[in-house]
């Protein structure tokens, strides 16, 4: 959870212990969580990317009610101050 910065630190710095060398936090709603926000962590051996098939997912043949390319590049995208916590 966001609330716990501190704790997400913490768990990176054992999963860089463990051989992963890249991390991506990502924050979503979550209102059954006393802060409305809950998060999970991707961690990655090797390739420091965690980028999407953006080109395909642009192009893709089928309607979707909710999803776009452009929705799933902004959710990527890490809050200031939770990028500031876990740089720190």
């Amino acid at each position: 959870p966001l609330m716990q910065l501190a704790l997400i630190n913490e768990m990176r710095t054992e999963m860089g212990k463990a051989g992963f060398g890249s991390f991506k936090t990502l924050p979503f709603p979550q209102p059954c969580y006393p802060t409305g926000w809950w998060s999970v962590t991707m961690a990655r051996k090797g390739d420091s990317s965690f980028d999407f098939r953006q080109a395909d997912s642009a192009a893709k043949t089928f309607n979707t009610l909710y999803y776009t390319a452009a929705l799933h590049t902004g959710v990527l995208v890490t809050p200031p101050f939770v990028q500031a916590a876990l740089k720190g």
